[in-house]
């Protein structure tokens, strides 16, 4: 019984992963992929988290998922390079840590109106082939 648990589990967190790149893929051949180059703003006061292990791709999902989305016009995403995404260095490192920034893209407001920093000592495999598949904006568009 919890082998079949155990293979219910992964077999979900395999399909959620193909369903992220799948959403990926055709957000962005829409071309409705917000872009998020200087001079965009990021949010003041964003609240940073540190994990001493590993960060799971379930972790993600859970955050967003604990968020009041709005399905019509709000663009959840992720990023581990800040540089890239945003033209800043302002959260990108912190010695011996991976850095992800999740954040919420309101299309109505042309802002980020969630956004979190996570450090992390690692990412678990799923979410680092998530993270594999971002945009050349260096974000993974999560639908």
């Amino acid at each position: 019984m919890k082998k079949d648990k155990d293979m219910n589990g992964s077999f979900f967190i395999g399909l959620l992963a193909v369903c992220v790149i799948a959403g990926a893929v055709l957000y962005k051949m829409r071309g409705n992929a917000p872009s998020f180059h200087k001079p965009f703003n990021l949010p003041t006061g964003i609240p940073v988290e540190t994990v001493e292990g590993e960060l799971s791709m379930d972790s993600v999902v859970a955050y967003f998922r604990a968020i009041n989305l709005n399905a019509k016009e709000d663009v959840p995403f992720i990023t581990k390079d800040m540089k890239l995404t945003f033209g800043t260095n302002e959260y990108t490192e912190k010695d011996g840590y991976k850095t992800l920034f999740l954040g919420v893209f309101s299309e109505e407001k042309d802002a980020i109106k969630n956004a979190k920093i996570i450090y992390a000592k690692n990412f678990d495999a799923k979410l680092e082939e998530v993270l594999s598949h971002a945009s050349k904006d260096g974000i993974v568009v999560l639908n």
